[in-house]
């Protein structure tokens, strides 16, 4: 297959998916939109916090944020505390719904605008190490099942659940085998799927369309396959977790439909910094998770289970011993950015951070409390992810305001004098009637190529392709370095039915040969300020190793079978390529 069938083949099918995002989110293959949820040290835990100005809530470069619930509450006449992530299974609280009507109260009244898809936040503290104990897991039960009713009526995406270990008080190693607790192991796990089928049809009594997001989930448990292989023999004694598969699988025996599972992937995602990390997780997640799934429970574990990325944000901050990411890079905050974005595109459609040194709010939100903003801490932080959340858009308002200069010849077509010299001509292409462009067509398409200088166009002229199954217009670029940076853009304008238009980039190296892996792809969609034009943009990097070159290609593939007509026609403008130097951020320098 040519350079550019290649090239086209991949268009024709992101493009005609592309169109289908417009449809309704459970038709066939579209996913939901990435959300980046906070949670950490400074965030809210009661609705005091929404008493402050909603719209500096939220200024942050967040789509949501997951809240731990701390709430006085009457035992016995007795004010005691209630805190989701503390309160043991000995304390004696006991929740109502009336105990939270000032919750109700106070979120009845915020109307988020972009933070809509927040989590209240518990662990299992609360979870009692003594699976029999009924009277201790009635207590759970109640107490989560109110949890999970405040979610749902404050207008919250779910719940998130931590079934991490800590040290006492916080929680307890409760799914650690017991030989003491004079149970044996086949009768403890006969009990613990157990409470996790109660577990979870309580959760969905009260929020069946919950979405549970799990910190510590199937991914933390398969920890090599001889473990895996060997599960009766080895999960009694594998690091304190082994009574986690079967309360997981309890869980998924009973849980409706309509529920959904996050596995948040925490115990590798914390430790991952470079692109072949994610990967990594990525692969062994597919691989090994469902073997940890029981063969009755693996069409619903991949039916309502989505995998997740973590992210810790004071691995970034070069005082960080415990997973000290930032090593990995002469520049944590442009890695910070980089993996931002490696975790959206991986996920998905949850990535969720955990923050503890520093916060996203202004300190008054926080009383006495001293709470650093995160670019106190790490200099360009929210920068940093405001870049990895929408590269596209961070990258065109710097190239805006700087007015960098345009690196391809002719990329508004206003000019049609003779041609610049093109040497060499990128493979299967030739010299056309468009200075400074490359053309190539597709064996058994009979289309024309012109430089249209009609005034319907962006500027004086335009690239002109009409009647075509498969062509392009291609420019070559070569002054390229690693780790430099691109923005490319272009405008298009199209009639007929046959017509499909793309963006793309590829990379070749110094024998010329395509690196098609690297291939980066974008769409046109509509554009409110132009009209009948439609838009496209890129944003890459250059990555490491033998590149030589790229081809800045803009393409038209006929979706269906047929003879296209004159009147099936693709117009071009506006081609742009601008290197985004450091981002203009002085605080991310490059790597």
């Amino acid at each position: 297959m040519g350079f550019m069938k290649k090239i086209y083949f991949i268009f024709l099918m992101l493009t005609s998916g592309l169109v289908s995002v417009a449809q309704t989110k459970n038709e066939g293959w579209v996913r939901p939109q990435k959300k980046l949820i906070a949670f950490g040290w400074a965030h809210p835990t009661t609705p005091n916090f929404f008493k402050n100005d909603i719209e500096k809530i939220e200024n942050v470069p967040l789509d949501g944020f997951g809240m731990r619930v701390i709430q006085q509450v009457s035992v016995n006449g007795r004010k005691m505390e209630y805190h989701s992530c503390r309160t043991r299974n000995e304390s004696p609280v006991f929740l109502k719904k009336t105990d939270f009507n000032e919750w109700l109260e106070v979120f009845g009244k915020v109307k988020f605008k972009k933070l809509k898809h927040n989590f209240l936040f518990a662990n299992t503290a609360q979870f009692s190490s003594d699976w029999f104990d009924d009277a201790a897991w009635a207590k759970t039960l109640n107490n989560h099942r109110i949890l999970a009713w405040l979610a749902k009526e404050i207008g919250f995406e779910g719940m998130a659940l931590d079934i991490e270990s800590y040290a006492p008080p916080l929680t307890d190693q409760v799914f650690c085998y017991r030989p003491q607790s004079g149970k044996g192991y086949e009768e403890t796990v006969k009990k613990v799927r157990e409470r996790g089928r109660e577990y979870v049809k309580m959760l969905a009594c009260e929020f069946p369309e919950m979405q549970l997001l799990a910190f510590y989930w199937v991914s933390a448990l398969m920890s090599s396959p001889v473990i895996l292989d060997n599960q009766k023999e080895c999960l009694p004694v594998s690091g304190g977790y082994g009574l986690a598969v079967p309360f997981i699988n309890g869980m998924y025996d009973a849980a409706p439909e309509t529920m959904t599972f996050i596995d948040g992937t925490e115990a590798r995602s914390y430790k991952a910094g470079l692109e072949k990390d994610y990967d990594s997780i990525t692969a062994d997640y597919y691989r090994y998770a469902p073997r940890l799934i029981y063969p009755e429970n693996l069409a619903k574990y991949r039916k309502i289970t989505q995998l997740g990325f973590a992210l810790y944000l004071d691995a970034y901050d070069r005082r960080n011993q415990l997973c000290p990411v930032w090593r990995k890079s002469s520049n944590p905050t442009w890695l910070l950015g980089r993996n931002i974005r490696r975790t959206l595109n991986g996920t998905d459609e949850y990535v969720w951070i955990w923050n503890e040194r520093g916060g996203f709010w202004p300190q008054e939100f926080f009383g006495k409390r001293k709470i650093l903003n995160w670019n106190e801490i790490i200099p360009g932080a929210i920068e940093a992810i405001e870049f990895g959340r929408d590269p596209v858009t961070f990258a065109q308002r710097i190239a805006n305001e700087k007015k960098l200069q345009n690196l391809l010849e002719n990329g508004g077509f206003d000019r049609i004098g003779e041609e610049k010299s093109m040497e060499p001509l990128p493979p299967d292409a030739k010299r056309g009637p468009i200075p400074s462009w490359a053309v190539w067509q597709r064996k058994g398409s009979a289309g024309t190529f012109a430089l249209d200088d009609s005034n319907g166009c962006l500027k004086k002229g335009a690239a002109k392709l009409s009647g075509v199954k498969d062509a392009a217009i291609v420019q070559t670029y070569r002054t390229l370095k690693y780790g430099d940076a691109y923005l490319v853009t272009a405008k298009c304008k199209v009639s007929g039915n046959m017509v499909v238009p793309s963006l793309s980039v590829t990379f070749r190296n110094r024998k010329g040969e395509g690196l098609w892996h690297l291939t980066k792809n974008a769409a046109f969609i509509p554009s409110k300020q132009d009209g009948e034009w439609r838009s496209a943009a890129l944003f890459f990097d250059i990555p490491e190793g033998d590149i030589a070159s790229i081809n800045i290609t803009c393409g038209v593939k006929s979706p269906i079978r047929g003879t296209p007509s004159k009147e099936d026609t693709c117009w071009f403008d506006d081609i742009a390529m601008q290197r985004i130097d450091d981002l203009s951020l002085q605080q991310m320098g490059r790597k």
